[in-house]
């Protein structure tokens, strides 16, 4: 019903603000009620809409209604549509519902129709049904329904989480509702993965609530399950229940996070101390889910000195996002290697490593040595020195030295900008004469301290010490070195006298080496780190027991003092170690008058081996303050006072001492100011260092306030009771774990100072301590400075329990794994590895040694190369330690496990054949090889000749190579096998066998510097050998097989077209295309821009000469025959110049042609040559037949270059043959002479050679009248006379004459002198005066050498024109010939030879005739033909004997004989058509006898029915002519008579066929001395003396025609008697006799007649009659016998007898 409904216009949608009765969608319901058991059909709303332009509700719902009430509900009823619609329904079916009684309800666009519809119900039941509306488009229905109070809840049905990652919870919430009038207990159920929060709950009606579900898999995979809900009333649960399902479903995938990039490591290489480093990691999620990750350290314990930005996050699916990684090194040289893992809670794991080093500033100082030389007391001097930062950040620096020194500097401390120099000035103003020498310490943040070393010489006038130079300290410091430091100058010059000691280069040095070694000092007071030794020195300052001099109170702190009151003065001892007697100089303060600190005396003598005491008074001006300073004392020898008592060998320098001391003005326990101290950091971390050694930091502490400040501090940790830092026992013995310089000390206000931190760790462990610094002497101000080292030792490892295993190793191979070695401790590890000589020849490790840093991993690469089949479990030491020059190195085992196997491989065939390949065409086959072993296999290919010969190797692409090997990779696993292709192209035309071998080889492996294989991996693998491949190289070949035209002979036309050396340019492998070729295009490409190609210009390669004709005549026809000589398929074709034109637009200017370029294209626009067809493709052995044609139609030469091309269809390459087609139509009325060819090579002949042979040259005569010639032998006669009179070329014709049509033979004889080439120009004039030039060219043959004539076989003689006609005759053949071509090859002279050829008649109606005729050219009596002629019925077959005889003189023999074939049968018909005079008399008279007419009236009939023939003839050429333009005649001119002459019959012409007769003659001499076989030519003899050819027996022909006449007679008579006929059968009928003989005639012994004796059998047998006669009955026994045979008288092929015993 609905598809009969129209369809709507346009609606357009309108808003309707009534309320509906129901909801839009509903569920479906079917009626249960016994009133109604129809199903309803709904009609959705929109889909009303759309079809019948009505918008309504989808349903009539009633509800909360009882039993025995009336409900009414309002069905509005709009038009949503522009068009009026009339709307009528039908009455509900049941009585339950009613409505007003139906009316047509007409609706314009937009109305509104209320509708009401009653409900009465009469019992607790639901009620269905429906209401039918007609619109103006159709009917549709609408359901009533009331239903009863129900538990309905309402949610999803299908709950799709989508994919979500394993291992994590994925939560979905939907809404409940309960759309009910019921109030509903409900419970959720659903099976994991799967949950539910709040599984059980109530809703009341029309209320709804949220339920979460939860998602977390385990696995991935498509999971799916149901969630039930079971809702009603508690108390009733059983009954009331109702269940309800949703399907829940996901996809669980892993979560994948990868670093962009590929990055795994990030180095941060060098930062400043005190400054970041910022690097940006991309993680990108690729999981089709989301993933929440969180970067961790690897190892717990580690430091980091790395922060990322965000350690926690997630990332969307196929999203990214950015992290930074931040470095802050906080010490210099501090090596920091941390490895950090990013998982996700899938599992999926990766590693990351981070790595920077802290480094410090680069500050140096220039000059690092001052000497201000000799200064005068009292005089100020006055040096620069320079202090440079290298590095890109400011730092501070501070010189040890205070202001009022001896050594005065300008700027004692500050900043130094980045990149930058200060200049600094140092003053030097001594008092007492002497020698000064101080190191002034230069203390940087953040760096190793520096130094300077200032030294000078003061003198006065009473004192003049020696010039001081800074090699003296040199000399000085060797000196204490090799243990001379107690030593003062004058016992050093009395152990030189002694000869105790030496001097060597200014540096003395014990004279015994054992004493030498014995008191050399080779113990440092402090093992440290390049990078620390100046802060080393600068800390162990006055200790040590191999100083000279001792500052035995380093630190005097008078305390709290008045300076209202004398303050006690306090004692400072030096004591003197050595065996000379010093001085002690004080300096004094020239600040003020009265110094702070005094020290007296000023100047004191210490004995040796003594102690000096010195007073210090304290001096304090001002109350409540703190003072601090640092003296300064020289010591010196005494004898080095005056340079008159100082030896340069034993000159010893000065002692700085720098005591400290301290007092303060303040009040005893009253407290002092509040200090403003600031430190620039509170936490130091110590760079990790090695047990028993030494690591130095700097920290920068500033008093900020406006008054002096005095700090000291203190150690709080485990070692707080033995003392921290100074002069302190513990510091001598290498001091505690952490100490400081200085200790204690006074920062003047504003002023900032650097404290030199101390670690030195005794053990392995992680050290922390806090050291507390105090104020003012003050517990209430203080600051705690924490410090953190770490104590290590080296220690490696390496991989998983410190082993590798390596596959099973092919022996001859080597295999490489790498491995990774870790050094796992805090501080930098050598390693070295010592391989056993024994394990040399098998393993090897690169690189063999190295460094790592803390925490740092290294990839090692490990070599296994097994020399012998079995199991290799190696254990290799590898020795590590701290520093190169620890003597205290560590071993660890690394254990190697391997096998070695003998390995192999195979392939599938022993031989692989590549067949046939086309030469230079790319040709492939591919090889597969196995590896049936258990190792994995490198090896590599090559392919060897028989003669092992290397022709290709595995991928090597060398040019000009005709193999090549692609293997894809030199690795073959092991059980597993792989493609190897063998590519192959070939340059020559041979057979190649070769030998595939396989070379076990090494793989490849990058080796460090210094590092080699092991010993038995060097060794060259032999090869073995895989399998053998042969090839075949051919190219396309084709040849001229056959020619044909009718008329001409095949051995003319051969010569003509130039085939021998045609089918030598197809014959010739594929080359490098011609000059001409290079320019022309290919056959598949077109350009307008080339230009033409001038191959007019190019010489031809070959010439087809078509002849000469006369003009007009019918237009030659040749028939060529190619054929595909080869294995492979070739493309061919004839090219004219216009096939490679492109073709010019109308409106382009081609420009004007050249004469040649006319005569050319008037060649190609009249057709004068064609060929059909031009192109074309053969498969191999396959023949096609190809047209030219020639027409004669404009006189004159022609001449057009032909390309021929040749290729196979697969290659690129080709041949490219030009071909010149020559002809010339010659005018009627003019002489042409025709040539064989202009260079004519005559045939070798050999020196003194004595009888040579005769050679002839052709010559034709192609016009249309006589030709006479004459041949001027001047040049001959030159020739002979330059070789001494010898006839070197002699013509025995000199002039002749030519038919038209004709030829005739120039007669040559070449006799040589000499083994050289003989050429001569010989010019040939014709009676016209025109005269051509021929050239004769011949070659003088060595008589050993036998180049061109066959060496053994007589018979073989290149012949290249086939004896077996392939090609059909242009016309209907009427007969066939067996054989074209008869080559006797090389006789002797007066031999008989013989060849059979057998005539057929070709046709079934018609009698020919046959007639042989032997040219002129032939000498007489050589050839001779039986039978002459004969007559053929339809289908009949004659066999035909020719014999030749080669006359006395030797010639070359290279002609034709002619067969003329006449149709008997048309002949006759013609001759009945066209009677003779007298024959026509007669038939006229008998036909008019018969009609009874007389003889006028007679002849006029006849001549009217001629008339009537000639007009008919006549109008239609007139028709023809008008309506088309006549083609080329195909036929001979017409003549000129204008008069139509009755139509007359051709006489049928005879056809000739053409045999090529092939010989050459030789004298016996020569025959026997070039040719063997000799003895099987038949040579005739006579009676008595020898058999000489040229003598005539008989006197006339007539007398030996009688003669056979009457001896055939006799035969016929003799076999046709009955008793001769019988003796056959007689024979027949008796036994077979074999080897029968006949008996031997009875000598007559009493004869008295000597010429009985000729009748011997012996004689008989010799008799050269005899021997005739046997020849020739046998040989016409067996021409009669091959005759019978043809004319079916007997089959050859049947045995006629039964052979009995």
């Amino acid at each position: 019903m609905l598809s009969d409904t129209k369809v709507p216009p346009h609606i357009q949608k309108t808003n309707s603000d009534e309320k509906e009765c129901v909801a839009d969608v509903i569920p479906h319901y079917e009626s249960n009620s016994k009133y109604n058991q129809t199903k309803l059909i709904k009609s959705p709303r929109e889909d009303r809409k759309m079809r019948f332009g009505i918008d309504c509700s989808d349903l009539v719902h009633f509800n909360h209604w009882e039993p025995g009430g009336e409900y009414v509900k309002l069905l509005i009823i709009k038009n949503i549509v522009m068009k009026t619609q009339k709307i009528r329904y039908k009455l509900p079916q049941t009585r339950y519902f009613s409505m007003e009684f139906p009316e047509t309800q007409t609706l314009s666009a937009g109305m509104k129709w209320s509708v009401p519809v009653t409900f009465r119900p009469v019992a607790k039941e639901c009620y269905e049904d429906k209401i039918e509306f007609s619109t103006s488009f159709g009917t549709f229905y609408l359901p009533i329904k009331a239903s009863l109070p129900e538990h309905l809840m309402e949610f999803p049905e299908e709950i799709d989480f989508g994919y979500c990652p394993i291992r994590e919870t994925a939560k979905f919430t939907f809404q409940m509702n309960n759309v009910g009038e019921l109030a509903s207990d409900y419970e959720w159920k659903i099976d994991p993965p799967f949950s539910i929060m709040a599984t059980t709950g109530m809703l009341e009606p029309g209320t709804s609530c949220n339920v979460v579900i939860e998602f977390k898999p385990q696995h991935a995979m498509v999971i799916s399950a149901t969630a039930i809900c079971c809702f009603g009333t508690k108390k009733n649960w059983d009954k009331s229940k109702v269940v309800k399902a949703a399907k829940v479903s996901g996809i669980s995938k892993f979560s994948h996070i990868i670093i962009e990039g590929g990055q795994s490591r990030f180095d941060f290489s060098n930062v400043f101390v005190g400054t970041s480093a910022e690097k940006t990691m991309i993680l990108k999620n690729p999981s089709a889910v989301h993933a929440n990750f969180k970067i961790k350290k690897a190892d717990k314990d580690a430091d980091t000195f790395f922060e990322f930005s965000s350690v926690v996050g997630r990332i969307e699916a196929n999203g990214k996002t950015e992290i930074k990684i931040k470095y802050s090194p906080v010490a210099a040289g501090l090596h920091s290697n941390s490895y950090f893992e990013i998982v996700t809670l899938s599992g999926n794991i990766t590693k990351i490593t981070c790595s920077g080093c802290g480094m410090g500033p680069n500050v140096s100082i220039e000059p690092s040595i001052i000497n201000f030389n000799d200064v005068s007391a009292g005089t100020l001097i006055t040096r620069a020195m320079y202090l440079k930062n290298e590095s890109t950040l400011p730092c501070f620096f501070e010189f040890l030295s205070p202001k009022d020194a001896t050594f005065k500097i300008d700027k004692r401390s500050g900043t130094i900008g980045p990149n930058s120099t200060i200049a600094l000035q140092v003053q030097m103003c001594p008092k007492e004469p002497m020698n000064y020498y101080r190191r002034v310490y230069c203390l940087v943040e953040h760096q190793d301290a520096i130094y300077v070393d200032i030294i000078g010489t003061c003198y006065n006038d009473s004192r003049r010490p020696a010039t001081f130079k800074y090699s003296h300290i040199i000399h000085y410091n060797k000196r204490v070195e090799n243990g001379l430091w107690e030593f003062g100058p004058e016992q050093l010059e009395d152990m030189i006298k002694s000869d105790m000691i030496s001097c060597k280069n200014g540096v003395l040095q014990y004279t015994d080496p054992l004493m030498a070694e014995k008191k050399a000092l080779n113990i440092p007071i402090d093992h440290t780190y390049p990078n620390a030794i100046v802060c080393s020195e600068y800390f162990y300052k006055n200790t040590g027991e191999t100083l000279p001099c001792v500052l035995l109170d380093s630190y005097i702190d008078f305390g709290s003092c008045s300076r209202y009151r004398v303050i006690e003065p306090q004692i400072i001892r030096v004591s003197n170690r050595t065996k000379g007697k010093m001085t002690c100089v004080w300096t004094e303060d020239n600040s003020s008058d009265e110094p702070l600190f005094l020290v007296t005396p000023k100047v004191a003598d210490i004995p040796s081996k003594s102690i000096g005491e010195f007073k210090v008074q304290f001096r304090p001006k001002v109350d409540s303050e703190f003072y601090g300073k640092q003296l300064e004392c020289f010591c010196y020898f005494k004898s080095m006072r005056n340079f008159r008592l100082v030896n340069q060998d034993t000159f010893t320098p000065p002692w700085c001492l720098t005591p400290k001391v301290a007092g303060n003005t303040f009040p005893p326990g009253e407290d002092t100011f509040i200090p403003k101290i600031e430190f620039d950091r509170t936490k130091v971390v110590f760079p990790p260092c090695y047990v028993d050694r030494s690591q130095y930091q700097t920290i920068k502490i500033s008093n900020t306030g406006d008054t002096s400040v005095k700090f000291s501090f203190l150690d709080l940790g485990l070692d707080s009771q033995l003392g921290i830092g100074g002069s302190s026992e513990r510091a001598s013995n290498g001091g505690p774990i952490f100490s400081v310089k200085p200790r204690i000390g006074v920062l003047k206000k504003n002023e900032t100072r650097l404290i030199v931190l101390r670690f030195s760790p005794s053990r392995e462990g992680t050290y922390e301590d806090s050291f507390t610094c105090y104020f003012n002497n003050s517990t209430q101000n203080t600051y705690s400075l924490h410090l953190r080292g770490f104590g290590a030792y080296p220690k490696l490892s390496f991989g998983k329990n410190n082993s590798l295993n390596f596959k099973p190793t092919c022996i001859g191979s080597v295999a490489a794994r790498k491995f990774h070695i870790r050094n796992t401790s805090k501080t930098s590890v050598h390693f070295e590895w010592k391989i056993p000589k024994h394990y040399l020849s098998v393993v090897g490790i690169q690189p063999t040694s190295g460094k790592l840093d803390a925490d740092a991993v290294m990839e090692l690469q490990c070599i296994f190369s097994p020399t012998i089949s079995t199991y290799y479990n190696l254990k290799i030491p590898c020795y590590y330690f701290h520093e190169a020059e620890d003597s205290s190195k560590q071993r660890a085992t690394f254990v190697v496990n391997g096998r070695g196997m003998h390995g192999e491989l195979r392939v599938e065939k022993d031989t692989i054949d590549f067949e046939n390949i086309l030469i230079n065409t790319l040709t492939e086959k591919e090889v597969i090889v196995y590896n049936p072993s258990d190792c994995d296999i490198y090896y590599s290919l090559e392919l060897k000749d028989s003669q092992n010969n290397l022709i290709a190797r595995s991928n090597d692409t060398t040019k000009g190579s005709e193999f090549q090997i692609v293997q894809k990779s030199n690795y073959l696993a092991s059980r597993s096998h792989e493609a190897v292709r063998v590519k192959a192209c070939l340059k020559s035309e041979r057979k190649y066998e070769m030998n595939f071998f396989y070379k076990i080889s090494r793989q490849e492996i990058e080796l460090s510097e210094g590092v080699s294989l092991p010993i038995e991996s060097k060794k060259e693998n032999i090869d073995m050998k895989l399998c053998s491949i042969k090839a075949m190289g051919v190219h396309p070949i084709m040849a001229v097989r056959d020619i044909r035209s009718e008329g001409i002979s095949k051995t003319i036309l051969w010569q003509l077209f130039s085939l021998d050396r045609f089918n030598e340019l197809l014959e010739e492998p594929s080359t490098d295309p011609g000059a001409f070729a290079e320019n022309a295009m290919d056959d598949d490409t077109f350009t307008t821009d080339a230009p033409p190609i001038n191959l007019s210009s190019l010489e031809a390669d070959v010439n087809f000469d078509f002849g000469a004709t006369t003009v007009g005549s019918t237009p030659t026809y040749l028939k060529i025959s190619l054929k595909n000589c080869g294995v492979v398929p070739v493309d061919w074709g004839f090219n004219f110049p216009n096939d490679f034109e492109a073709e010019i637009e109308q409106w382009a200017d081609p420009g004007d042609f050249t004469e040649e370029q006319k005569v050319r294209n008037f060649i190609l626009d009249n057709n004068i040559f064609c060929v059909s067809p031009k192109y074309g493709s053969l498969q191999p052995n396959e023949m096609v037949h190809v047209m030219l044609s020639y027409s004669h139609e404009f006189q004159g030469p022609h001449r057009l270059p032909v390309v021929f091309k040749l290729k196979n269809g697969t290659s690129r390459s080709g041949k490219d043959i030009l071909i010149n087609f020559i002809g010339y139509s010659v005018p009627a009325s003019q002489k042409f002479l025709h040539l064989q060819s202009i260079n004519y090579r005559l045939e070798p002949v050999k020196i003194g050679t004595e009888v040579a042979p005769i050679q002839y040259y052709r010559l034709m005569n192609r016009g249309a009248s006589l030709l006479e010639y004459a041949i001027d032998v001047n040049a001959l006669e030159k020739l002979n006379k330059a070789n001494l009179n010898h006839p070197i070329i002699r013509s025995l014709k000199n002039k002749g004459q030519i038919e038209p049509g004709k030829m005739d033979y120039l007669e040559f004889i070449f006799n040589p002198l000499e083994e050289k080439s003989y050429e001569v120009d010989l010019p040939i004039t014709v009676d016209s005066g025109k005269t051509k030039m021929i050239t004769l060219r011949g070659c003088g043959q060595h008589q050993n050498l036998r180049r061109f004539i066959t060496k053994s076989d007589p018979a073989m003689m290149k012949e290249s024109i086939p004896q077996f006609p392939s090609l059909p005759p242009l016309l209907k053949p009427i007969a066939s010939i067996s054989l074209e071509r008869l080559d006797y090859g090389n006789v002797p002279i007066y031999s008989i030879m013989r060849q059979i050829l057998v005539v057929q008649n070709m046709t079934f109606t018609d009698t020919i005739s046959f007639k042989w005729i032997i040219p002129e050219v032939w000498p007489e009596n050589v050839l001779s033909i039986t039978p002459m002629s004969y007559t053929l019925n339809p289908g009949e077959s004659r066999v035909c004997k020719i014999t030749f005889t080669p006359d006395k003189f030797p010639r070359l023999y290279h002609f034709d004989i002619i067969c003329e074939i006449v149709n008997e049968t048309e002949l006759k018909q013609y001759h009945i058509d066209n009677p003779t005079e007298e024959e026509r008399i007669r038939i006229e008279g008998e036909l008019l006898a018969q009609s009874g007419m007389n003889l006028e009236a007679f002849r006029n009939k006849k001549q009217k029915q001629l008339g009537s023939l000639k007009r008919n003839t006549n109008s239609g050429n007139s028709s023809n002519i008008k309506k088309y333009k006549p083609l080329p005649s195909i036929t001979p001119p017409l003549t000129a008579n204008k008069d139509m002459e009755p139509i007359a019959l051709e006489e049928p012409k005879p056809i000739n066929y053409f045999i090529g007769v092939r010989a050459r003659s030789h004298i016996v001499d020569e025959f026997k001395c070039l040719f063997t076989r000799y003895d099987n030519f038949y040579r005739p003899m006579r009676t008595g003396y020898p058999y000489n050819p040229e003598e005539n027996f008989f006197q006339d022909s007539s007398t030996r025609d009688y003669i056979l006449d009457v001896m055939n007679d006799l035969m016929n008579d003799v076999f046709e008697d009955n008793f001769v006929q019988s003796i056959p059968q007689t024979i027949l009928q008796g036994p077979i006799t074999y080897y029968s003989r006949p008996e031997p005639i009875s000598e007559i012994t009493n004869s008295k007649d000597s010429e009985s004796d000729l009748y011997s059998e012996e004689n008989i047998r010799n008799c050269p009659d005899f021997q005739n006669c046997v020849e020739m009955a046998l040989e016409g026994t067996i021409y009669n016998l091959i005759q019978e045979m043809n004319l079916g008288e007997f089959d050859c092929t049947v045995y006629p007898l039964l052979v009995r015993k």
